[in-house]
């Protein structure tokens, strides 16, 4: 009898990690030893090389958990958000951990509480994003809600085109007005580092151009993989090739490499998603390019250009070089080392503060950087933020209770979310699969991230909904969906 009972609990435990997923049940397994190991004073605070290798690999199992959280909830080939946000742990997250002494730098009791409130936030928001699976799976269970959207995608697939081609045009034209009227391209000028953020001497005529040079860049790379998706299927079309090249060249001026870059293999990834083929060179492709754009600048600066050598924070070593491209860790310990002394809770004030254009005080990134740098005004200072993790905000917001709470939010959220795309996703054409791809993109960047909104990224969620909108009744076509090769 105990036999058949250990019998009929392992087929049930099969049973389970097998509709769950192997790789949500390898992160809810690690998510739970990371708690185990938050119970252990010693593997925060202690001392010795085999403490420390441990502390080291909860961390970076924490950073990069809490990046990929939504693999819970869509852990198959078309979750391209998450395999991005996987290869940018490499520079961001694994490098500084296991090649650098970064967690060394600040105070033993900042270190001690950044290590908790990451461990906190990945064990937070990995149980949300299961939490939203389970809560979605259950109103999708009947195909209504997928078949809507699919459906919805089906009858803007002609009218989307058409916008995205009049809608990035326009835009390019614009940047490009805006090069031009403020007398300087970021990446040409003489100090790249002050005009990719606009300060000193490019403040002022920056401020001429303000709005639409960031509703332009916002909105270009963005809509960035719906045109290389045209370029590819349309190849014979030379416009759409001429455009995305001509898209990521301005961005790459504007030395906004990251959301350029992004979107050329974000577009790659619905291809090689929609195909099935070429996933393993896809997967060396991404390590490689976000490696790579981490270390451009410093090898640009080894190299002896002198233009970016301001940009680079540490270039002595190839570690360090691509670290610096990507000082994630590095900042959120000076952040939380240069608020702990002060100590005053923003109460959620930063949530809503980004909604409003300008410096405003509670802006999340303005407030970050402004606290990072007390004494210098913010027009000074070079850099576009700090990327916090969610623990991180919830803590400085609510103390430990938005540790937990604003993470585990934020995972419900995206669990949902990501849930419901995993099922839209399939048996759709490749252009509907691109435009599916990008409502994802708009919307994760708005309703999980709660805690840090920004009036761009709402205004993107905007303009990618009016794209789908039929500002006047049309008939619905009847034409069957492509299908992918086999």
């Amino acid at each position: 009898m105990a036999a058949r009972g250990e019998s009929v609990a392992s087929r049930r435990g099969a049973g389970f990690i097998g509709e769950l997923g192997w790789v949500p049940t390898v992160m809810l397994v690690s998510a739970a030893l990371v708690l185990v190991s938050l119970a252990f004073p010693a593997v925060a605070e202690g001392h010795g090389p085999w403490i420390e290798g441990v502390r080291n690999v909860v961390l970076c199992v924490s950073l990069v958990g809490t990046a990929t959280a939504s693999y819970v909830a869509w852990p198959n080939r078309w979750n391209i958000p998450a395999h991005l946000q996987l290869a940018f742990s490499i520079p961001a997250y694994v490098v500084p951990v296991f090649g650098l002494d970064w967690l060394e730098l600040p105070s033993p009791g900042v270190s001690a509480l950044y290590f908790r409130l990451v461990a906190l936030g990945f064990v937070a928001m990995t149980a949300g994003v299961l939490i939203g699976r389970l809560l979605a799976s259950r109103f999708v269970r009947d195909r209504g809600p997928v078949v809507r959207i699919q459906r919805v995608l089906h009858d803007a697939e002609d009218r989307v085109r058409q916008r995205v081609l009049l809608v990035v045009t326009a835009c390019v034209v614009i940047l490009l007005v805006c090069f031009l009227v403020m007398g300087f391209t970021p990446a040409l000028a003489a100090d790249p580092n002050a005009a990719k953020f606009f300060k000193g001497v490019y403040h002022e005529p920056y401020q001429v151009v303000s709005i639409p040079y960031r509703l332009t860049t916002t909105v270009i790379p963005l809509l960035m993989p719906l045109v290389a998706v045209y370029a590819w299927k349309r190849r014979r079309s030379v416009y759409w090739v001429v455009l995305l090249a001509v898209s990521v060249g301005v961005m790459l001026l504007s030395l906004l490499r990251e959301p350029a870059i992004s979107g050329l293999l974000l577009a790659l990834g619905i291809l090689i998603a929609f195909y099935r083929r070429f996933r393993i060179l896809y997967a060396v492709v991404l390590v490689a390019a976000y490696v790579a754009g981490s270390a451009m600048y410093a090898v640009l600066a080894l190299l002896g250009v002198k233009q970016y050598q301001s940009m680079v924070r540490s270039p002595e070593s190839l570690l360090t070089g691509i670290a610096s491209g990507a000082p994630d860790i590095k900042d959120q310990l000076a952040f939380l080392n240069a608020w702990l002394p002060g100590h005053e809770l923003t109460l959620g004030r930063t949530f809503l503060g980004g909604l409003l254009p300008g410096n405003n005080p509670w802006n999340p990134s303005v407030w970050a950087l402004q606290t990072l740098n007390p004494n210098t005004p913010i027009e000074d200072i070079r850099s576009g933020g700090l990327r916090l993790p969610p623990s991180v905000w919830g803590y400085v917001s609510f103390d430990w209770v938005g540790a937990a709470m604003v993470p585990l939010l934020s995972g419900v959220i995206l669990g949902a979310m990501s849930l419901i795309a995993a099922r839209a996703v399939n048996g759709i054409g490749l252009e509907q699969a691109a435009m599916l791809m990008l409502v994802y993109v708009a919307a994760i960047d708005v309703f999980p991230v709660f805690y840090r909104l920004s009036y761009l990224s709402v205004l993107a969620l905007i303009v990618v909904l009016l794209l789908l909108v039929p500002w006047r009744r049309t008939r619905s076509r009847s034409r069957p969906a492509e299908q992918p090769a086999p």
